[in-house]
């Protein structure tokens, strides 16, 4: 439903239309491996939800989706914002039962997040008949160079050998909003989102993660990011979804709980 929902309004609106195509097939538009990942499952969930989309008043939505919220979606206008049309549909929520008692957009709170492992929805070890590879995906950890890292920013911009990084504000999620890169020779300001992970290659998994610099005195050798999630967080969170479906929820419930505030309806017969 959700990958209808991007085609319809894809189609209505020209949003991804380029020289000769309505929609692409990767991460640019809507990613689509071809007809041979088809099985007779993915055959009767379209049969079954025929016609059926995301719709706020009435008309279908964009149904942005990612691979692991790391337990909590993130709001449309943080990583994206000329798509935000001030509608609820991208808001981001806490992505298992009940409440939470962190508050991820402030910084200690986020530590405290990324290093723990909770019962969530996108965490598998919670939920193991989700397969087994997503659980790199809801935590995970890296650590990077000082030489490497000054090469990878000198892209944006040569500040030289990169001192400390400090986070210039989150979104609920505990997604960085920019990331300021304090150097030897100078200093710059990345963001959004998905330019905070791309100034690493490869990219970083998400922007929620936390910096830790290794080595004595005020030069670091080395810094170790430890994060939570994959992809940019914003609307349907694809390893908390198989979690909800295991847990016997309807795909109906499971839309209407990362889409907030939208209907099912029928674009077609």
């Amino acid at each position: 439903v959700a990958a209808r929902s991007e085609t319809i309004t894809a189609l209505r609106e020209g949003v991804y239309a380029g020289d000769g195509y309505d929609i692409c097939a990767d991460v640019d538009c809507q990613v689509y491996a071809g007809i041979g990942r088809r099985n007779d499952n993915t055959d009767a969930a379209i049969r079954a939800t025929r016609g059926l989309v995301i719709a706020y008043d009435g008309l279908s939505l964009p149904a942005y989706y990612a691979s692991n919220s790391g337990g909590h979606t993130e709001n449309v206008e943080n990583v994206w914002p000329d798509r935000d049309r001030g509608i609820p549909a991208w808001t981001g929520r806490f992505d298992g039962d009940g409440d939470h008692d962190l508050d991820l957009t402030q910084e200690a709170d986020v530590r405290e997040w990324v290093t723990a492992a909770p019962p969530l929805y996108a965490n598998r070890a919670a939920y193991p008949q989700v397969p087994q590879w997503t659980q790199k995906n809801f935590r995970w950890q890296l650590e990077t160079t000082a030489e490497d890292l000054a090469g990878f920013i000198a892209e944006t911009k040569d500040i030289g050998r990169v001192m400390r990084m400090e986070p210039q504000g989150r979104g609920p999620s505990g997604r960085l909003l920019a990331l300021k890169f304090i150097g030897e020779e100078g200093e710059v300001t990345v963001g959004p989102e998905l330019a905070i992970r791309q100034v690493w290659s490869p990219p970083l998994k998400s922007a929620c993660f936390v910096v830790d610099p290794n080595g004595d005195g005020d030069v670091p050798e080395s810094f170790t990011i430890t994060g939570a999630g994959y992809g940019h967080g914003v609307g349907l969170c694809q390893t908390g979804a198989m979690a909800r479906a295991y847990e016997g929820q309807t795909f109906d419930e499971i839309l209407t709980f990362y889409y907030s505030g939208v209907d099912i309806l029928a674009a077609y017969d």
